[in-house]
């Protein structure tokens, strides 16, 4: 389950272009009915809840940023700052200044102001590839907790300059719905290694994966492990024949099942298979994993992504590199 993307890789060009496509695509804003901020029990705060069913890779919500750093336009202020927030803290309404100042604000940076601990603590990426490290604070999607199966999505849209919320998987109406801070990755990671990530942005991990009882608990460590064996075999393309690279993204897409993570999240090791079979001359089975793939990033990215013209380009590529 591999963040990053080889530069020389066909689906390199593809992750460049996916904000610039996605977002020519029409889009509509979805009415904050659809969920709603209470609290979530258990001491954990605020949660975002569904106010009705979702159907997997249904658009939930899409929310413009409360405030949003933009590393290329911020230039002069390499590092983000407290100055800089409580600059912009003060061109907005009084409502939006107290929404601000409700959102969570992790212990780990108790020692810092209070405005910039909340921005630490609750600011989502908006930057594309490249080490474009942007991000933004928003009213609503920021009360979306933390679960290491979580049952969302997260985009952002650059032309319109929105985050946008997609279901993983089929939700239930009142069902918490919730984000993996650790993005794609975390599919990876055994729980100690979670657990320390997450202790670094100041909590603890209460999902239903992370309080499995012991013998369970290293029965899904172990599927982890063997995910991240799978992922890297895949990634070096490793795998002596299609047969044998297939075999493997099966799998790793059994065992994300068994750990209740979307499988989605293994988008790139279906574009690795789709490589080795088009090599290989297995057109038709590259074709099948193509569909797969392409409603993986419709999951990922929501209804509103050409994900079937990224599709053809893909296809495309692989024909112009033999």
């Amino acid at each position: 389950m591999s963040s990053e993307v080889p530069a020389t890789s066909p689906l390199a060009a593809l992750f460049r272009t996916w904000q610039g496509e996605w977002s020519r695509t029409q889009h509509q804003d979805v009415e904050a009915a659809r969920a709603e901020v209470r609290s979530s029990g258990d001491g954990r705060g605020q949660g975002l809840f569904a106010c009705q069913q979702f159907r997997m890779g249904e658009r939930i919500m899409s929310e413009s940023p409360l405030l949003h750093w933009r590393s290329e336009v911020e230039s002069q202020e390499p590092q983000l700052s407290a100055t800089w927030i409580q600059a912009q803290l003060a061109l907005l309404s009084a409502e939006d200044h107290e929404t601000y100042a409700a959102l969570a604000s992790s212990p780990t940076h108790s020692a810092k102001v209070r405005a910039l601990a909340i921005w630490l603590t609750n600011a989502l990426p908006t930057g594309g590839s490249g080490g474009d490290c942007s991000c933004a604070v928003y009213r609503t999607a920021c009360r979306a907790n933390h679960s290491c199966v979580a049952n969302c999505a997260h985009a952002w849209c650059a032309e319109r300059q929105q985050l946008t919320l997609q279901a993983a998987r089929p939700i239930s109406k009142g069902e918490e719905l919730t984000i993996n801070y650790l993005g794609g990755g975390g599919a990876t990671r055994r729980r100690n290694e979670r657990q320390a990530a997450l202790r670094a942005l100041g909590f603890g991990c209460t999902c239903v994966v992370c309080m499995l009882p012991e013998a369970e608990r290293m029965a899904s460590d172990a599927r982890r492990e063997r995910v991240a064996s799978l992922s890297a075999l895949l990634a070096r393309r490793a795998a002596t024949s299609y047969e044998e690279c297939e075999a493997a993204l099966e799998e790793l897409l059994s065992l994300l099942r068994a750990e209740g993570v979307a499988e989605a999240w293994a988008h790139r090791e279906m574009v690795d298979v789709m490589a080795v079979g088009w090599a290989a001359g297995h057109r038709e089975a590259c074709a099948a994993w193509g569909e797969r793939w392409a409603a993986c990033l419709a999951i990922l990215l929501g209804d509103g992504y050409s994900a079937r013209k990224k599709l053809a380009l893909l296809m495309r590529g692989f024909a112009s590199a033999e």
